[in-house]
């Protein structure tokens, strides 16, 4: 370099000289720990100096490794990379050595560096005595700017070698130093923040652990670990309970010997084998029902479930166990009872079906009986009405009052019983005929009933109304019919002398035809209402109101043969309303 006086005049050259030889075994004696390197490279990237570890010779070409690329670029600071063919991660501190154009790389694993940052600080501490010593060899001028920086950098590495990761260095010039200053101040940053990132991660591992135990723990499950030598490994509180074993005693026993009948040892050996031969399992990943063994040597069933875990070439095995003794006791008091109840079951059904017969049996020996004695009063009834017409006819001269008055009583009993049978008869037609439904016109069916009563009507000076917001409906015609002759006759029948208005109505209720039949006559107590339905039921007198007692009756068997019902609404004096409901018998068009 120029010597110059006051004046910028060149006095004279220094000169030094600098042995690679030297240099090399300078850098050669930094310690460093194993896979770390330091290297030196001239302004062309070849190499001039190495510490070890490098197995290639001086004048190697270096300019392929990034942080060589990055030093000769006039760049400071810190990078990772990796060996050219996917080989080992590094760490890499590079600075430019800006006067003589050559570049400083330190570079060290990855894994390596950040498990000891402390050794990365000795490292840079002997590169930088070492380039410190360099500087020296250039001139004493340059030694003496080094100098201080250079002691304080020394410090600051030993402080990061201890773990004090917040240490910083101050640059205080331009130079090499400067660049080293930063180099070290970016690596610094980034060991703290790595550090920090693996202490947060080190903490929620920790917690992610604890709820994991604490899970296992809680399970209403046993859950046991077992190594591929059968060891038992792990024995949750549920299992202490289940098996008898504390913790402490099952750790590190045969899971065979602890926990399955002996019996079954020899297929657990042989499964297990086959697992370790072939990597699969016969009751692996499934729930299993077998029989478990307790300490005191009592066994009991469970169900299990077995997973494999695997972790790098560690092979553990986790058995899920649930006791199943109560469940077997409910299933078999289930069983039981479900014994017992298809028991009953066949034996009611046995009696409901004797007893149906027996009832088919009897209602059909009464419609028999009922028709039969009904048809057979026919003959000497039609003799007793024939006999005293003829009486009536050729010798009413003959009899006195009381005479008559009998013999009118014989014809009135005569017409009543005759009545009497007829309605039987209807009834027990109602019985025997087929149920088969018809589509019937309403208006011209309630019309021509009302013809059948029209002289009574008239007498009566009733008004009838009709109002049929249901005009058709598919119903057992002949059924249908009786009904509202009996349901039209009682509402003329009940109806005052002196005038009142029969209604005959329908209207939609759902899926249901409501039929009503309302008169403005007598009315009745609704505590008859049920009465009042039953066969021969009666709330008057034969003289006040004649009849049989057997319309009502008639009405109420057409509702239920179609599944429907009858009933009625009335106060005395205020007229009654009677009601027949037609399941889903809405029929289309008139």
């Amino acid at each position: 370099m120029p010597a110059m006086d006051d004046t910028d005049r060149i006095r004279g050259v220094v000169g030094g000289a600098l042995s690679l030889k030297t240099l090399g075994r300078f850098v050669s004696m930094i310690g460093l720990e194993q896979g770390s390197v330091v290297y030196v490279v001239d302004s062309q990237g070849l190499l001039i100096a190495h510490s070890g570890g490098v197995d290639v010779a001086p004048g190697t070409d270096m300019r392929m490794q990034p942080p060589v690329q990055a030093a000769l670029a006039g760049k400071r600071g810190t990078l990772e990379f990796r060996e050219p063919g996917g080989g080992k991660s590094f760490l890499a501190a590079h600075v430019p050595i800006t006067r003589l154009r050559w570049g400083v790389v330190a570079a060290q694993p990855v894994s390596v560096a950040y498990a000891a940052a402390g050794q990365l600080g000795r490292r840079l501490l002997w590169l930088t005595l070492g380039f410190t010593a360099v500087a020296v060899a250039l001139g004493w001028g340059l030694a003496r700017t080094l100098t201080g920086p250079l002691i304080r950098f020394a410090g600051a590495t030993k402080r990061l070698g201890a773990g004090d990761f917040s240490v910083r260095v101050t640059p205080e010039s331009q130079d090499e130093v400067a660049a080293l200053a930063l180099s070290f101040n970016a690596m610094a940053e980034q060991l703290q923040r790595r550090v920090a990132e693996a202490e947060v991660s080190a903490h929620a591992l920790r917690e992610s652990e604890e709820r994991v135990r604490l899970i296992i723990e809680t399970s209403l499950e046993g859950v046991i670990t077992m190594d591929v030598r059968g060891v038992i490994t792990g024995w949750n509180t549920q299992a202490e309970k289940m098996f008898g074993w504390s913790r402490e005693e099952a750790l590190g026993r045969s899971l065979a010997a602890t926990i399955i009948p002996e019996r079954d040892r020899g297929a657990h050996a042989g499964g297990l084998k086959r697992f370790l031969t072939t990597g699969e399992g016969p009751v692996l990943n499934k729930r299993i029902e077998v029989m478990a063994l307790r300490r005191d040597g009592g066994e009991f069933p469970v169900e299990l479930a077995i997973c494999v875990i695997r972790s790098g070439d560690t092979v553990t095995f986790s058995g899920f166990v649930r006791d199943l003794t109560e469940r077997k006791r409910a299933e078999r008091e289930i069983e039981q009872k479900t014994r017992e109840v298809v028991a009953l079951n066949e034996r009611l059904e046995r009696r409901v079906a004797e007893r149906t017969q027996q009832l088919e049996a009897a209602n059909k020996e009464l419609e028999a009986f009922t028709y039969t004695v009904s048809h057979d009063l026919k003959a000497p009834l039609r003799g007793m009405e024939g006999f005293a017409r003829a009486l009536q006819e050729d010798y009413t001269d003959r009899l006195d009052e009381t005479g008559s008055r009998y013999l009118g009583l014989i014809q009135g009993g005569a017409r009543r019983l005759g009545q009497l049978i007829d309605d039987l008869l209807r009834y027990s037609r109602l019985e025997r005929r087929e149920m088969r439904q018809e589509h019937t016109p309403l208006r011209p069916l309630v019309e021509s009933l009302c013809d059948e009563v029209a002289e009574e009507i008239r007498a009566r000076g009733l008004t009838v109304r009709l109002d049929l917001a249901v005009e058709a409906i598919d119903a057992e015609r002949e059924g249908l019919r009786e009904a509202l002759a009996n349901l039209i006759g009682n509402a003329v029948k009940f109806s005052r002398g002196d005038g009142g208005t029969i209604t005959i109505g329908s209207q939609q209720n759902g899926g249901d035809v409501v039929l009503r039949v309302e008169d403005t006559g007598i009315g009745f107590d609704m505590k008859y209402h049920d009465r009042i339905f039953g066969i021969f039921e009666r709330l008057h007198r034969q003289e006040d109101f004649p009849g049989t007692g057997v319309g009502l009756a008639i009405v109420r068997k057409v509702a239920e043969r179609h599944g429907g019902r009858a009933w009625a609404v009335s106060e005395p004096g205020e007229g009654s309303t009677f009601y027949l409901t037609l399941p889903g018998s809405a029929g289309e068009g008139g």
